[in-house]
Formats: C-alpha cells, structure tokens, sequence
C-alpha cells in the first residue's frame, strides 16, 4: 500500500465520480480506476459500489477513509516537521556562555531567539572562553558567547558586545572617595584577577597596562566567576578588574570607578564552527541583527 494510492482513494471518495476525481489528480481515468482496484485487492475489501450512473462508498470504504485521511494528514505534518528541522525551525540548540554574558547580551538574545523560533529548544552552558572555545571544536556546544580574539580556524565569530572593565573597591575604601583613579594608586593594592587559562588575551592586556602605568599588579587571589571575585572585594580582600555591567546588579558593600587610563574594553563575540546548523547560522544572525538594532558595537 503506498500513500498515493490512499490519496486517490481519498479524492474519489470526496468526488464520487471517476472524471471529476481524475481531473482533481491530473491522471487518467483508467489508471486511476486501476489505482484503486489494486487498493481493494490488497485490502481485502470492496471500497466503492460502481454503476453506470454512480458511484459510492461501501460500508467497508467509510471505515477506512477515515483511517485514510488520519494517515494522509500524518504524512504531511511529517512532512512540514521534517522540513522544519531541516530549515533549523525545529530541535536542540547547546549554547556555550561567560559568566558576564549572563548579564549583558544572553538575556536579550535568548528572548528574541525563542520569539522567533519557539520550536528550538535552547540549552545552555556556562564556560569560560577557552572551555568554550574547545568545546565548540569538540561539537559539545553549538554556539559560543565568548570573548576574543579568538585563535582557531575551525571557528568563526562576529562581535556582537564591547564594554569596559571599571575597578570594584570595597566600598569603604580610601579610592572609592574619588570619581576617577590614578592607575599608580595601585601599585602596592592587593587584586583580585580571573586565572589566565580562562582568558589568556585579556589577562595579558590587564597585567600590560599595569605595567605601563609603572607598576606590577600585587595579584593575591584568583577567582573563576564574577559573583565570586566581587565577593571577595566586598569581603575587603582586595580590588578587582570587572566589567561594567556587573555594576548593574546592585552590590552595596562595592563601589566601581574608571581608571584614569585609556579604558581596557571586554569584547563578546558569537562564535560558530564552520560546518554549523541551520539553526546555529539563525542564532548567530539573530545575534548580530540585535547588536545592531540595540547599537551594543559600532559594527556587527
């Protein structure tokens, strides 16, 4: 039995009229009346009463219509859900993220992503730029919210954010009095930086800029998350390097000034592999046309 031979009974059942249904087909009369008589054979019943001047369903042929029709319909939503999934409308989407993206880029992103596309089911996990980075060579994760540059052939990525690190002293420190803080000023302070393996670049360009302004960072302790390194300031541990967003969350025991230096900015970038999904390739634009509208980058 094939599903076109279930189509043909169909259509003569609604017409009742061997001309009309084989025009509707655009098939011969003939092989449509062959059509279904092999469709009564196989089933082992006679689904039409034929006279010269009509033509009917038994009772046998009105039960299985409506089986008919429940299969042909089965069929076309199959149809509709494969090409779905195949244009990236449909399935699983494993998204890898930072810590700071979680309060920056991620939220609005996830929103637009699942108004647009309700039927993809986004995963996330949370991971810094390296972790990511391997994970995506890896096929792990499917799209990364990470911080470049990015050093890998097999991944490509757009810029999407760009925000500058401010200093979070605690709030009762002598520095949290000025509104803008001489970078010598810190030579003998005690910092709290992320480990260099979690983002090698931008340690580097903190360490760098120390350097220039005269002095070597006295780095006491190192903490993976932003949540934990203003933690830390706020225990009065010492001062940290953090994003400006991270202002936003309200931290009371922390106050956040800008260096008077030309400031370090944190980039985010949406990164892929080559070879992606339809549905990668969707979030990714979906991404960048965001970071357009919202003017988060001069170019995206």
């Amino acid at each position: 039995m094939e599903l076109r031979q279930l189509h043909y009974f169909a259509t003569l059942a609604e017409e009742l009229h061997f001309g009309r249904a084989a025009a509707r087909l655009q098939l011969a009369q003939p092989a449509l009346s062959q059509q279904i008589r092999n469709l009564e054979v196989e089933l082992g019943v006679t689904l039409f009463q034929r006279t010269k001047r009509r033509v009917e369903l038994t009772d046998a042929g009105a039960q299985v219509l409506a089986d008919a029709r429940a299969l042909l319909a089965q069929a076309s939503q199959l149809r509709e859900t494969a090409a779905r999934a195949g244009r990236g409308e449909l399935g699983r989407l494993v998204l890898g993220c930072t810590g700071n993206t979680l309060s920056t880029v991620l939220p609005l992103l996830l929103r637009s992503f699942r108004s647009c596309y309700p039927g993809v089911d986004v995963v996330l996990h949370e991971a810094c730029t390296e972790d990511q980075l391997d994970l995506l060579v890896r096929q792990q994760i499917q799209v990364g919210l990470l911080h470049p540059p990015l050093r890998h052939s097999e991944v490509s990525h757009a810029p999407i954010f760009s925000e500058p690190l401010l200093l979070a002293l605690p709030h009762d420190h002598l520095l949290a009095a000025g509104a803008l803080i001489e970078p010598q000023l810190l030579q003998q302070e005690p910092l709290i930086l992320f480990p260099r393996n979690q983002g090698p670049a931008l340690y580097d360009k903190v360490i760098r800029r120390c350097q220039e302004a005269g002095f070597s960072p006295n780095v006491v302790h190192e903490a993976t998350t932003p949540q934990t390194v203003l933690g830390l300031v706020a225990a009065g541990v010492g001062c940290a390097f953090v994003a400006a967003s991270l202002q936003q969350n309200g931290w009371p025991d922390v106050t956040f000034r800008p260096l008077a230096w030309p400031p370090i900015m944190l980039e985010t970038a949406v990164a892929w592999r080559s070879s992606a999904s339809p549905a990668v390739h969707m979030f990714c634009e979906l991404a960048q046309a965001v970071a357009r509208q919202e003017s988060w980058v001069k170019q995206a």
